[in-house]
């Protein structure tokens, strides 16, 4: 499925743009809702869960399930292990993914959205550089596994790496 090189170039600049959209949106949230000449509208936040996971201690990425639209996948930030964590919309785990093949150095972001060849994955930002001394940045993209009924732990097909480098100076993020 890893398609080729033109497909995956193509992929990745998508996934870019998904991932700095989803830093805009995470931005706004934390600066609170547009003025109101702004086009866009949001209400109030507001708490739809409360994660019940001790294991999910440093929450850095969130992305809903297209597979699974009623689950959403989290990861911690820096210092945990290469895993996923399947959510339902109550806060309980549903089950935890290892991601086959991948390092967590510094994880940072998480997308949602279709693969080289349509199918619903999963885009990991392990795109952390805090002091800008990173040179190893990397987009893990995964097929979305179709979960079982119980809850379990789960292996990922394996991931497929989009090595890349920021132009210029690279941010501290």
């Amino acid at each position: 499925w890893a398609g080729n090189m033109r497909t995956r170039r193509a992929g990745l600049t998508a996934l870019a743009g998904v991932l700095l959209g989803a830093s805009s949106l995470a931005a706004l949230a934390v600066r609170g809702a547009p003025e109101a000449s702004s086009p866009c509208r949001y209400g109030p936040p507001r708490r739809v869960a409360r994660l019940q996971d001790e294991r999910v201690n440093e929450c850095s990425g969130l992305a809903a399930g297209r597979r699974n639209p009623e689950l959403f996948w989290a990861h911690n930030d820096s210092g945990d292990s290469a895993r996923l964590f399947a959510l339902d919309r109550e806060g309980r785990t549903r089950a935890v993914l290892t991601v086959t093949g991948a390092r967590a150095r510094d994880w940072e972001d998480l997308a949602a959205g279709p693969g080289p060849d349509g199918t619903p994955c999963l885009f990991i930002g392990d795109i952390g550089n805090n002091s800008r001394q990173r040179t190893d940045l990397v987009v893990y993209c995964i097929p979305e596994p179709v979960l079982p009924a119980e809850a379990t732990e789960l292996a990922s097909e394996p991931a497929v790496a989009y090595p890349f480098r920021y132009p210029g100076d690279s941010p501290d993020c």
